[in-house]
């Protein structure tokens, strides 16, 4: 074999890097892979940093309502009722109407609530849940009280309970008409339902006595005269909605 030429370096194949060896036989080939690669890199890098991005919209939906229970149990809502979906609740057309952003917006500006009322069971807390809902997605505020709740707080601090009441877009009274209430308790109700009604606050009542049954209450009719402008009501009746849960 001759002598190499001076100066000359050999290398046998197997010494190659098989890359140099791909980028010299196929050199748009190897540098189009080796873009591929450092996108996918890039992109890798990118998910890890802002994975919202690449969610499904499944997982974006889920994410969303979990926030919004959060948001909601933190205004006061109870956890059950946090967790109502309008797929499970019934349907009628004055709650359809709560559901479009720029009724309901025009609808809490008027001051405009609504009178759930009907047998137990119906599912008129879950629905004032999910209108509270509804509210907190255009960033206004809520409230929830349970009535029989509200009446033991006036005693231990009417005044900060009736001061923090009076300023929500929404004060969701739930099962209002079950408590015996007697004329302290009224007489501290009554400053609540009266600052809302002069401001346009919206109220959403819940209970199983109809206004007209409420107004015959005479140490009522002030409060409800009130509601009864300013509410639709909404008869949801039917038989109890409750099921055994399992486990």
């Amino acid at each position: 074999m001759p002598d190499s030429q001076p100066g000359a370096v050999t290398t046998s194949d197997t010494d190659l890097d098989p890359r140099e060896t791909r980028k010299a036989t196929d050199p748009v080939r190897f540098d189009a892979a080796k873009a591929v690669g450092a996108a996918r890199a890039r992109l890798s890098e990118v998910r890890r940093s802002d994975p919202e991005r690449f969610e499904s919209p499944e997982e974006s939906a889920g994410k969303e309502r979990a926030r919004l229970q959060r948001e909601l149990i933190a205004h006061g809502v109870p956890r059950r009722y946090a967790e109502a979906t309008w797929d499970e609740a019934p349907d009628y057309p004055e709650l359809r109407e709560w559901r479009v952003p720029i009724i309901l917006r025009a609808k809490l500006h008027a001051g405009r609530g609504l009178m759930l009322f009907g047998p137990v069971g119906t599912g008129k807390s879950s629905v004032a849940a999910l209108l509270c809902g509804e509210v907190v997605k255009l960033g206004l505020s809520v409230a929830w009280e349970y009535t029989q709740s509200l009446l033991d707080s006036l005693y231990e601090g009417a005044a900060g309970t009736v001061s923090r009441l009076k300023s929500p877009s929404l004060l969701v009274l739930d099962d209002f008409g079950v408590s015996q209430m007697g004329a302290y308790h009224i007489k501290e109700l009554e400053k609540i339902v009266e600052a809302r009604y002069r401001a346009r606050r919206s109220t959403v009542v819940t209970g199983n006595l109809d206004p007209a049954a409420l107004s015959g209450d005479e140490k009522l009719q002030r409060i409800v005269d009130r509601w009864k402008q300013a509410n639709t009501p909404l008869y949801m009746p039917g038989q109890s909605r409750r099921k055994p849960e399992d486990g």
